[in-house]
């Protein structure tokens, strides 16, 4: 595998972690948007059902004191029937009746203390507490007069002193009664308060949520769109600069390669110009690397020029130059083309005001003709460039074939 299938891999590998980073921060942002949903529902659910809590309870106390006070009533409508009733059988049945009131107040009384939560509460039942039991004496004293058929005595206490007693007990009921509707009122506005309070701030944090996963998603999906967009660019560049000479832009070997195999893949006729400077190694010697790269653009720029905008040129290393000529399959096409570009080395190079001749050699190979294989094919265009370079300047010759014409000899003399 070469390095830049590698580096390409890598690339492609960076790419997939960070579109994975930006999946998990999308995800990330949604989860933080589903958790404030979440949380919010949670406390409004919460503060919905403290308040229907404190409804309940508080019905529930009002319940209890309005029963109780039920209660006493029913045992004062049957006291007041016992001191009437002068029937034995009657009045045992409505004494009974008595009895279960008297306990149904005792039993909603300690269920009331039970429940009280404030100091004035107890206090309006401490109150109560005293009337209750001289209204419990008074109740037991006339029963028992009542069951002895002493009923005028019996009336009588009831008359004189029940009925006023009687008025403070219930005063005390009401009073109770009054204390837990206003408490009521506060808890439960209270409670309404706090379950507003929750929604608001429940419908806020989803808000906040959803405007924070949105701004996330947005603020990755630009992040990763840029950084995207940079690696594909430093990718291109790359992929550039591997197929492409740093020094005069033409394709390089890998490239050129490439090119020849696809062409063979498709059966495609072509034609491979292998071509050498002549005298370029004496231009570094005498002038410098800068001086002889200068020269090589030069060069570069005098061979693009003879070829048509459907070839393609490459620079295989040093100073040895590549030419693919698409669609010339004729061997005697490929000559011209070879001669035309010799012909564009003839006048010398001048540079920093120093002129310097410079020659070039041509090795011609026909594809699919004189080879099958990328390697092969380059390799008897390079041999037949060599033995053109052996027989002096400006040079060409086919793979195959006698020596090619030599256009000039390096002596002006052409032939």
């Amino acid at each position: 595998m070469s390095e830049q299938t590698v580096f390409e891999a890598q690339t492609e590998h960076n790419l997939k972690r960070l579109r994975a980073a930006t999946l998990l921060a999308y995800l990330v942002a949604f989860s933080l948007l589903a958790a404030a949903v979440t949380y919010g529902a949670v406390r409004v659910r919460n503060a919905h059902r403290h308040l229907q809590s404190v409804m309940e309870q508080y019905n529930h106390k009002i319940a209890l004191i309005t029963e109780t006070q039920i209660a006493s009533f029913q045992r004062s409508e049957a006291l007041q029937q016992l001191i009437l009733e002068t029937d034995p059988f009657a009045q045992d049945e409505v004494y009974l009746a008595f009895l279960n009131a008297g306990f149904r107040v005792g039993d909603g009384r300690n269920k009331i203390r039970a429940r009280l939560e404030t100091d004035a509460e107890r206090a309006a039942l401490a109150k109560q507490d005293a009337v209750i039991y001289e209204i419990a004496a008074l109740h037991d004293r006339v029963a028992d007069l009542a069951q002895r058929g002493e009923f005028a005595a019996a009336r009588q206490i009831f008359i004189d002193q029940l009925r006023a007693v009687h008025v403070v007990g219930h005063q005390a009921f009401a009073e109770l009664r009054e204390l837990q509707t206003d408490a009521a009122q506060a808890a439960v506005a209270e409670a309404n308060q706090a379950y507003q309070d929750t929604l608001r701030h429940s419908v806020i944090a989803v808000i906040l949520g959803l405007l924070g996963g949105i701004s996330i998603g947005v603020a990755m999906y630009r992040a990763s769109s840029r950084i995207a967009n940079r690696v594909s660019d430093n990718v291109d560049d790359l992929r550039r600069m591997a197929m492409h000479d740093g020094l005069t832009g033409l394709l390089n070997r890998t490239a050129m390669t490439q090119k020849i195999d696809e062409l063979l893949e498709q059966r495609k006729p072509f034609a491979i110009l292998y071509m050498d400077l002549d005298g370029f190694k004496k231009v570094n010697d005498d002038h410098g690397h800068n001086y002889g790269d200068n020269l090589l653009m030069m060069a570069a720029a005098r061979i693009r020029g003879r070829i048509r905008g459907v070839d393609s040129i490459a620079r295989m290393g040093g100073d040895e130059f590549v030419g693919l000529l698409n669609g010339i399959g004729d061997q005697e096409e490929a000559v011209q083309v070879a001669r035309h570009i010799i012909e564009a080395f003839e006048p010398a190079f001048v540079h920093e005001g120093i002129e310097t001749p410079i020659g070039l050699s041509i090795g011609v190979c026909l594809a699919p003709r004189h080879g099958r294989f990328a390697d092969d094919i380059l390799h008897k265009a390079d041999r037949a460039m060599y033995r053109a370079k052996n027989r002096g300047h400006n040079c060409f010759e086919v793979h195959g074939t006698q020596p090619g014409l030599i256009i000039h000899d390096g002596s002006g003399t052409r032939r």
